[in-house]
């Protein structure tokens, strides 16, 4: 039994009433732990409870972040790898990565290959010997052992490194076979009809018609005739060219060798007719005739005055025979013959027609010929085009 506190007389009336206060509630809270009546917890006390209680508020608490958000915990494990070596997470790859990078880790810190293979009394050797200083970057590329400097792979994998470190040349590369150069593509060739001595009403509107008809340019080397200023306008609309081959078609003016100035006028008159009337600027320009044949200083001379007004002169490569003075009446097939049998496969051929109004032998062979050179790979153009030697 406790024992009660001896009361004196000199303690006071309220200090008796608090000792029995507190003895009664330590009775009171006797009664009621080993009590089943006392309360609805057994054996507990109301403070006991109560405690009990708190305690358990306090973990749930503490336990509601992770219930609620459990994705806080994925983002502390993504930040805890973070904080890992480039090493380590290499390492935790693949086994085929972790020896790849093991290699190339190894080799820049060893330079023996023996090492890489972790003999252990190499290992052991090499842990007497002082240590060479580890390198902390890739060695520069080495040196081209093979004969084709151009042809080497590139030097970025473990291998290379290590046969480097080892002074082993890498393999020399496969020689290349030298390229085939491709074929030089054949020189396009170029065929010039030209046409002397017209228009004229009987023969040059079929020409043309054959022109138009194949798609064929040419050269009308004209003479001035009255009276036919629509087959001038026809040449000129459908796209051919008109030369200038003199005014008057008479030798003796045009080439007496003391006459120049005649010469010149002719050309002259020529030329403005052609201008006047049709609006037609000439430049090209063929000898009647012929250049051939004639005095050099002839034709020198009178070659600087067509440089002088402008114009550069053309001969021909084939003549069609069609105005032969001892074959006047040449068939078509003779022209045909004449002109394809004599091509020799040049680059530029330039080939004399006439258009006067008995040439129609010419009107006849003229489709078969244009055939014919395509055949053999030519083109047309005017003889304005044609390149200056």
């Amino acid at each position: 039994m406790e024992q009660q506190p001896k009361i004196t007389q000199k303690t006071t009336k309220p200090a008796i009433t608090k000792i029995r206060k507190k003895k009664r509630t330590r009775e009171r809270g006797l009664n009621m732990l080993f009590s089943n009546k006392a309360h609805k917890f057994p054996f507990l006390s109301i403070t006991a409870a109560a405690y009990i209680v708190r305690l358990a508020i306090t973990l749930v608490v503490l336990a509601l972040p992770v219930i609620l958000f459990p994705h806080f915990s994925a983002i502390s494990d993504a930040r805890h790898e973070q904080t890992d070596t480039p090493a380590q997470n290499a390492i935790e790859t693949t086994p085929a990565a972790n020896n790849e990078y093991t290699a190339k880790v190894l080799s820049l810190s060893q330079p023996s290959i023996e090492t890489l293979a972790g003999s252990q009394t190499i290992q052991q050797e090499q842990t007497d010997a002082p240590q060479p200083k580890p390198q902390t970057d890739i060695p520069e590329k080495p040196p081209d052992y093979s004969p084709a400097a151009s042809s080497q792979q590139p030097w970025d994998d473990a291998t290379d490194i290590i046969h480097y470190m080892n002074g082993v040349p890498p393999e020399p590369p496969e020689p290349k076979l030298p390229a085939i150069p491709p074929e030089p593509p054949e020189p396009m060739k170029v065929a010039y009809i030209t046409i002397d001595d017209g228009p004229s009403r009987a023969i040059t509107p079929g020409i043309l018609d054959v022109l138009q008809r194949e798609e064929v340019p040419a050269t009308f080397f004209v003479l001035p005739h009255q009276g036919l200023d629509d087959i001038y306008m026809r040449i000129i609309e459908e796209g051919h060219e008109i030369g200038n081959h003199s005014y008057s078609h008479n030798y003796t003016r045009l080439y007496s060798s003391h006459n120049i100035e005649a010469f010149k006028d002719d050309i002259i008159m020529a030329r403005d007719f052609i201008l006047e009337n049709f609006g037609y600027l000439t430049t090209s320009f063929r000898f009647p005739g012929g250049s051939g044949g004639r005095s050099s200083a002839v034709i020198i001379s009178r070659r600087e005055v067509l440089a002088e007004l402008g114009y550069r002169d053309f001969n021909w490569q084939i003549d069609s025979g069609d105005a032969s003075p001892h074959d006047t009446d040449k068939s078509a097939d003779g022209i045909v013959s004449q002109v394809l049998s004599n091509t020799r496969n040049r680059e530029h051929l330039i080939i004399l027609f006439h258009d006067t109004a008995s040439k129609r032998t010419t009107l006849e062979a003229l489709p078969r010929i244009i055939s014919g050179l395509r055949e053999q790979g030519y083109t047309f153009d005017i003889i304005r085009n044609y390149p200056i030697s």
